[in-house]
């Protein structure tokens, strides 16, 4: 099995390493955060050992976040001198699948690497049990419908009123009902028709009765 330990403590160097030797495991050293990472590809681990406090910029927690938002499903487990709860759930929170508190114990090193080690000989990949937490999107802000854009009309102050625009009536057309692309036609006052005269006929010319004159 091929370990990268990330450590810039020799002393925990050279434990790690004979316990490694004991189990003909490979120890890949590196005591600078940023260079483990840039050569990472090279290594080709199958079990990461991460000194939680490094010097340097990045530490052990900045790495194992790095390695897990790159998409890295290799087992990490953290090597701290802390050993509280809550050092531990950061430790989990980072992205690490298990932690070694300091001083390192021999016992506890052989069960780690056999564990894995096992695992690795018998040719089942060691995945880590880290998942990482969903991606939440961004809720975009409401857009505005167009009722709500509009302005809102005021009234128009006083003096303002003088400048306004005169609007020139429009006579109403009626449109006709034989066609609707027929064009309008405007209506008109009403004309009274005109009066009819009979004409009368003439008088005939009657002649008055003749009459008698008694004396």
């Amino acid at each position: 099995m091929r370990i990268l330990y990330i450590e810039d403590n020799a002393t925990n160097v050279i434990l790690v390493q004979r316990v490694a030797n004991m189990g003909k495991h490979v120890i890949v050293n590196y005591d600078d955060g940023q260079e483990a990472l840039n050569r990472f590809d090279e290594i080709k681990p199958d079990l990461i050992l991460l000194d939680v406090q490094l010097r340097g910029e990045l530490t052990g927690l900045d790495i194992a976040r790095i390695l897990r938002e790159k998409g890295c499903i290799i087992p990490i487990i953290a090597v701290t001198a802390y050993a509280m709860k809550g050092d531990q759930q950061r430790c989990l929170d980072a992205g690490c699948d298990d932690y070694l508190p300091k001083p390192v114990s021999v016992a506890e090193l052989v069960t780690v690497f056999k564990r894995y080690g096992d695992a690795v000989a018998s040719g089942k990949p060691i995945l880590s049990t880290f998942k990482l937490p969903p991606i939440v999107q961004p809720v975009p802000d409401k857009v505005p419908s167009a009722a709500e854009a509009a302005p809102v009309p005021t009234s128009q102050p006083a003096a303002e009123a003088s400048h306004a625009s005169v609007v020139t009536p429009v006579e109403t057309a009626v449109p006709s009902t034989s066609s609707p692309t027929d064009s309008p036609v405007k209506t008109v006052d009403a004309v009274e028709p005109p009066i009819t005269v009979t004409q009368l006929e003439p008088l005939k010319n009657e002649v008055p009765a003749t009459v008698s004159a008694e004396p």
